[in-house]
């Protein structure tokens, strides 16, 4: 009995012997284990947040550029903006003037509009009745100073507009108005009117 107890307990050290050799084995591939993915998982963060800090910097510098952006709109939109008040202070100016003055600057229209010196000059109410008569008679003067045959007349009919006047040969009319001629200015001197506002 002495030597199977003796048997059984050799057999039981042998047996505790190999199971701490296993645990230790196993610690060892454990932590082989974890000493793996802790590194594999530092490379990946590293990895994630070269990425995002890529990704951010991308998206600032879109930010960036989409502000820029923006603001050259808003400081377009605002040019055109007084660009185009630049032009109704000129209207408003233009309709200011009053006798005389009116009279010379609608004749100078005339003169510049008209093509055989034989038209009808179509005015506004107020300025027909205030300074037609003066604005032909001017505006003929004019005419024959240049060599031009000056023998406009005054339309019996009148237009709704701020100022300026309208020129008539038989069906066709040209448009002096002040409206108009601020218009077609404007949309070929708003370049260099805001050359001249934003130096």
């Amino acid at each position: 009995m002495n030597n199977i107890e003796t048997i059984t307990a050799r057999i039981a050290a042998q047996a505790q012997e190999e199971i701490a050799q296993l645990d230790r084995q196993t610690e060892q591939e454990i932590q082989q284990i974890l000493d793996h993915c802790a590194a594999q998982a530092e490379t990946e963060y590293d990895q994630v947040l070269s990425e995002g800090q890529a990704a951010a910097a991308a998206h600032l510098e879109q930010m960036d550029s989409m502000d820029a952006l923006e603001a050259r709109k808003l400081v377009l939109a605002k040019k055109r903006e007084l660009v185009a008040e630049t032009f109704d202070l000129v209207l408003q100016q233009l309709c200011a003037m009053e006798g005389a003055e009116r009279a010379s600057l609608l004749a100078q229209l005339a003169v510049n509009g008209c093509t055989t010196g034989t038209e009808e000059l179509v005015l506004s109410t107020d300025d027909r009745e205030d300074i037609g008569e003066g604005v032909v008679e001017a505006a003929n003067i004019l005419l024959e100073q240049t060599g031009r045959t000056g023998q406009l007349t005054l339309s019996d009919d009148t237009r709704s507009t701020q100022g300026g006047l309208f020129i008539r040969a038989g069906k066709v009319e040209t448009n002096c108005s002040y409206e108009t001629l601020l218009r077609l200015a404007q949309e070929n001197y708003a370049s260099d009117v805001a050359g001249i506002l934003f130096v």
